[in-house]
């Protein structure tokens, strides 16, 4: 993604004091579920995947989680993901670290032969906790210290994520509002750098049909980083408790649209995996992803 790796640099660019959005790395989508269902699960209750899009998701009742993720991205940009829940008395506990790179970045000081390359690279270390104000209110809230290195330029940042979601009198229906990416980066040399804020509203609707367990997303997305709003789209179907099948979709993001994925589990885990094709002829994207109970 030639505009993505840009705005991983773009940092480095400025001649003079100010700032600028960066950290691209925080709006990937940290797992397959995720992915698949076009990051509209907003609202999306007890899912520990879906933390990173609402710290009120993690949390849950029942049994931990330990989740790991890998995807390859366009351009060979790779990101992984490691993460684990724990329910304690007063809520649920949830940790994480991801690590960002983008491999052979060229250096050219003037048009001409190629000087060398470089490995941009991020590393994002989250805590999170939530907890139950009623019956059918959860609110969370997710700390994030975050380590970025471009070339021989390195930042630092603190940030958080707040919360909210609602289970409805509507059956089936929960609604969650969420803010993310609250903070900045330290200067690179110059130019400080704010990372992507978003303002998400989101719904979910539980139903079944034809013997199918089925929850439908929707989700408004306004992005500090980008002009305009967003709107993303998912459905999940679940047979037996077994086996998913998942599709997404996306409006106002650049070269993004359709997201699909599918998945299996047991009754010790869940193995999922997404596709993401781009527009612009960028190629497409695969992740992978392994969740476990304990």
């Amino acid at each position: 993604m030639r505009i993505l790796i840009c705005s991983l640099a773009l940092p480095l660019l400025g001649l003079a004091q100010g700032s600028s959005v960066g950290g691209s790395y925080l709006k990937f989508p940290a797992s397959a579920r995720l992915a698949a269902l076009g990051e509209a699960v907003i609202a999306d209750p007890s899912v520990l995947s879906s933390g990173g899009i609402n710290p009120a998701n993690i949390f849950s009742t029942s049994a931990g989680s330990l989740l790991i993720s890998n995807a390859q991205w366009i351009q060979n940009i790779t990101q992984q993901n490691l993460a684990f829940s724990l329910p304690l008395a007063q809520g649920t506990a949830a940790f994480g670290v991801t690590r960002s790179s983008v491999p052979d970045v060229q250096i050219r000081t003037i048009p001409g032969p190629l000087v060398g390359t470089f490995d941009p690279q991020a590393a994002i270390f989250t805590g999170s906790f939530a907890t139950k104000l009623s019956d059918n209110l959860i609110v969370g809230i997710t700390g994030k210290y975050i380590y970025e290195k471009i070339y021989v330029d390195e930042s630092t940042g603190f940030a958080a994520d707040l919360g909210m979601l609602l289970k409805t009198p509507i059956e089936g229906l929960s609604a969650a509002v969420a803010l993310t990416n609250l903070g900045s980066l330290s200067a690179f040399r110059v130019e400080r750098v704010d990372l992507p804020r978003r303002y998400s509203l989101g719904l979910s609707y539980a139903f079944s049909e034809l013997q199918l367990q089925n929850r439908a997303y929707a989700s408004a997305v306004f992005d500090k980083s980008a002009t305009g709003s967003s709107f993303f789209f998912g459905i999940q179907s679940m047979y037996e408790q077994a086996v998913f099948a998942r599709l997404g979709y996306q409006t106002g993001i650049e070269a993004r649209g359709f997201s699909l994925g599918l998945g299996a589990a047991y009754s010790i885990g869940q193995f999922d995996y997404a596709f993401l094709p781009f527009s612009s002829g960028l190629g497409s994207s695969h992740i992978i992803s392994l969740e476990f109970l304990f």
